[in-house]
C-alpha cells in the first residue's frame, strides 16, 4: 500500500470517525433533559455542531441547535450561543428557510438583550419583526415587537417602549391574539415601576395576570407574582412581599422553574436582611446562589452577589462586602452588562464613602457613569430607578 493510499484510508476512517461521534452527540441532546449530563458533555456537544458546520450538515446542525437553545441560555453558555445561532441563519440561508432564519433571528436578539447589548438586540428584532411581517406571520412579528418593547424600556426610553406596548396591545386586539396581551401588560407595569408608579404597576400586572388565568403559562404567572412581591418590597410592606414571593416561589417549584427559584429566594433574602433577620438572609442567599451556580446562570450569579455584598455592609463587615461587590462588577463587565455595573459601583461607592476613602468613591462613581452611558442608559429615569431598586440598604 502506497503512502498516498494510507493517507486517503486514514482520512476516510477518521471522518467516518467524526461523523459518528457528531451523530451520537446529536441522538444524545435529542433523548436527555437532565441537566448535569448535559453540562458534562457540552464540550463534545460544541465539537459536533463544529462538524456539522465543516461539512454543511444543514439538517442536523439546525436540530442540534434547537436541542441545545435552551440548555446553552440557562446555563449562560451565550457566547457558544451566538456562534451557533450564527451558523444556523446561514444554514437555513443556504436552505431558502425564511421562516427559520427570522427564529433564529429572534433568538439572536434575546440572547444579545440578555447579555445587555440591547442597541444590537433592537435591532434584530425590527429585522425578524419585519421578515415575520413579509411572510404575513402576524403572531411572530407582533413577538419581535414586544420584545423590542423590553429592550427599549431597558436602554431608558420609557416613552418609546410604552407606545410600543400599545401598538402590540392594539394589533393584538384587532387580530383577535388576545393570548398576546399578558405579556406588553406586564412591560407595561414594568415601566410604571420604573417611573416610581407603583399602583400603576399593579394595575397591569392583574391585568397580565387575568389574560393568563385564562392560559397555562405557570411560568409567568409565577412571574408576575414575583414582580407584585417586588412591589411590596419597594414599598416597604416586606410583610406582604414575602407573602407574594412565596406564592411565586410554590409555582416555580412545582414546575421546576430553577432560575425562577433562585430569583425569588435571593429577593426573600433582601426582605429578611432589610427586617435585619441577617441569618435568615445569609440561608436564602446561599440557596440562591447554590443553585445558580449550579446552572451556571452568571446574570443571576452577579445579583446574588450583589445581595450578598449588602447583607456585609448591614452587618458593618466592610472587606467581604468589598469583596462580593467587586465580583459581581468583574462579572457584570465580562457579561457587558450595564445595568449591573452601575448597581455595583453605586454599591462599592457607598462604602468608600462611608470609609471616606473618596477617591476610591469617586472612581467606582465615575466607572458606573461610563458604563451606563456606554450601555445606552441614558434616561435620569431609568438609570435612578435601577440603583432604587437594586441597592436597598
Amino acid at each position: 500500500m502506497t503512502t498516498v493510499e494510507t493517507s486517503n484510508w486514514e482520512s476516510s476512517f477518521f471522518e467516518s470517525a467524526r461523523e459518528q461521534f457528531a451523530a451520537y452527540f446529536l441522538s444524545f441532546a435529542e433523548t436527555t433533559n437532565d441537566q448535569t449530563l448535559m453540562e458534562a458533555e457540552y464540550p463534545n456537544f460544541i465539537v459536533a455542531a463544529t462538524h456539522f458546520w465543516n461539512t454543511s450538515n444543514h439538517t442536523n446542525l439546525i436540530l442540534l441547535r434547537d436541542k441545545l437553545h435552551t440548555f446553552m441560555d440557562l446555563r449562560g453558555h451565550w457566547e457558544d450561543s451566538i456562534t451557533f445561532l450564527n451558523w444556523a441563519i446561514d444554514a437555513a440561508s443556504e436552505m431558502n428557510d425564511w421562516k427559520n432564519v427570522a427564529r433564529f433571528t429572534h433568538d439572536k436578539a434575546d440572547i444579545l438583550n440578555q447579555s445587555g447589548a440591547f442597541e444590537e438586540a433592537e435591532s434584530l428584532y425590527k429585522k425578524s419583526e419585519r421578515m415575520y411581517s413579509d411572510m404575513n406571520n402576524a403572531e411572530m412579528a407582533l413577538r419581535s415587537r414586544h420584545m423590542r418593547s423590553m429592550v427599549v424600556r431597558a436602554r431608558g426610553n420609557l416613552a418609546e417602549a410604552e407606545n410600543l406596548c400599545e401598538s402590540v396591545i392594539a394589533d393584538a386586539e384587532q387580530l383577535g391574539l388576545f393570548q398576546w396581551l399578558a405579556h406588553p401588560y406586564y412591560v407595561r407595569a414594568l415601566i410604571a415601576r420604573d417611573r416610581g408608579q407603583y399602583s400603576q404597576a399593579e394595575h397591569w400586572i392583574q391585568q397580565s395576570l387575568q389574560k393568563l388565568s385564562e392560559t397555562t403559562e405557570q411560568i409567568q404567572i409565577a412571574q408576575c407574582y414575583h414582580f407584585l412581591g417586588e412591589l411590596a418590597f419597594l414599598q416597604q410592606d416586606y410583610s406582604e412581599a414575602a407573602s407574594l414571593l412565596e406564592i411565586s416561589l410554590n409555582l416555580s417549584e412545582q414546575m421546576g422553574i430553577l432560575r425562577r427559584i433562585a430569583s425569588t429566594k435571593r429577593l426573600l433574602g433582601d426582605v429578611a436582611r432589610l427586617q435585619r433577620q441577617y441569618e435568615k438572609a445569609l440561608v436564602c442567599y446561599q440557596e440562591a446562589l447554590t443553585l445558580v451556580n449550579d446552572l451556571g446562570d452568571r446574570p443571576q450569579i452577579g445579583r446574588t452577589l450583589l445581595s450578598l455584598g449588602q447583607l456585609e455592609y448591614a452587618r458593618n463587615a466592610s472587606a467581604p462586602a468589598i469583596d462580593y461587590l467587586k465580583q459581581a462588577k468583574h462579572l457584570y463587565q465580562s457579561l457587558g452588562d450595564p445595568r449591573g455595573i452601575v448597581a455595583t459601583c453605586f454599591m462599592l461607592s457607598r462604602i468608600y464613602i462611608r470609609e471616606a476613602n473618596w477617591l476610591l468613591a469617586a472612581n467606582e462613581l465615575a466607572d458606573g457613569l461610563v458604563a451606563g452611558f456606554r450601555g445606552g442608559l441614558t434616561s435620569y429615569q431609568i438609570l435612578i430607578g435601577a440603583i432604587r431598586r437594586w441597592s436597598k440598604w
